[in-house]
């Protein structure tokens, strides 16, 4: 990996943003704008690949993250597809399908949503720095 870029560098290439967002996380509202340049497509094919390349549910639960805090809604379709039924291994568990639920689509009681994602980021090791924000699908 190269050296560390600043959310300014990183903002002006696709890839540099995603490693940027790897290792930041997305909680800052300044990362997120960074990513509205981009096409909705292109940001969640990425974190896509990134969550079906991990083997452990465990290891796809950033990813989910990062989707969840810059696509939103613009993941909708895709999260809808993972209630379909799948045949073969689960690209997300059960709990982080929920989650991308709350966080992707969008809420008839947005009150019930933004409460099953207070109480799933009170989970150990889940921040809760960006719940309940806008463009979270809420």
């Amino acid at each position: 990996m190269a050296a560390e870029r600043s959310l300014e560098e990183a903002a002006t290439d696709f890839s540099w943003l995603i490693e940027y967002a790897a290792m930041h996380g997305a909680g800052d509202e300044r990362v997120r704008v960074a990513f509205r340049q981009y096409a909705p497509d292109s940001i969640l094919q990425a974190w896509v690949t990134k969550i079906a390349q991990e083997k452990t549910f465990s290891g796809r639960e950033p990813w989910c993250e990062l989707l969840a805090e810059t696509q939103g809604a613009n993941a909708a379709g895709w999260v809808r597809s993972l209630w379909k039924p799948q045949e073969g291994e689960k690209l997300v568990s059960g709990s982080q399908r929920a989650y991308l639920t709350a966080a992707c689509l969008p809420c008839r009681k947005q009150k019930g949503c933004r409460s099953f994602l207070r109480s799933w980021t009170k989970r150990p090791g889940v921040e809760a720095d960006h719940v309940g924000q806008e463009g979270n699908g809420e």
